[in-house]
């Protein structure tokens, strides 16, 4: 098992939740990101994290029996104040990056749950490595739950447009838990 990323079978309860998503989206407020995750970066503290690269991303809820679902299906509490989805559009690439403390709200371990697309997650140690440490595909029916404060990431979109929603362990950074610490519990 990796501890920068693992991957969860969700197939039977996708439906349930792409309902409740899509019954929400003709209410969702959309943001639109125009610039590279590199040209971000230098805006900031260097560290290359993600923010802006020519995809829309919103906020939205989860009902308590969608959020129960993803709980039972990861083995932990999911931070309830926020999830986000995000849309690539036309975008068939995410630049490397690895995200900061305030886009998590703090917590530790995000979570990926794929609506539409297949897509190539890699995972690197540091940012210049050519070689990836691990890569893991997915697509809807899986989750991933991806330390995204520690290690640099990129992926690129197989097939599709790849839709998802984004959420959060309820794992504060100060915790410093490991994916393995995660599912030992």
């Amino acid at each position: 098992m990796a501890h920068w990323f693992y991957k969860i079978q969700l197939e039977e309860k996708l439906e349930l939740i792409s309902s409740e998503i899509e019954s929400q989206k003709s209410s969702l407020i959309w943001h639109e990101n125009i610039e590279s995750g590199q040209h971000y970066a230098g805006l900031m503290d260097g560290r290359h994290h993600n923010g802006q690269h020519g995809t829309q991303w919103c906020e939205l809820q989860l009902s308590e029996d969608s959020v129960s679902i993803l709980e039972k299906k990861v083995g932990h509490p999911i931070f309830k104040s926020l999830f986000y989805l995000w849309n690539y559009g036309s975008v068939k690439e995410l630049p490397i990056h690895i995200d900061r403390p305030e886009i998590n709200y703090g917590n530790a371990i995000s979570g990926i749950l794929p609506l539409e697309g297949t897509f190539d997650l890699k995972v690197y140690e540091n940012i210049d490595d050519k070689k990836p440490v691990d890569s893991c595909i997915y697509g809807p029916g899986d989750i991933v739950l991806l330390n995204n404060l520690d290690y640099y990431h990129k992926g690129e979109v197989l097939s599709g447009q790849k839709v998802g929603l984004h959420f959060f362990l309820d794992l504060k950074i100060f915790d410093s838990p490991t994916i393995e610490d995660i599912l030992k519990t």
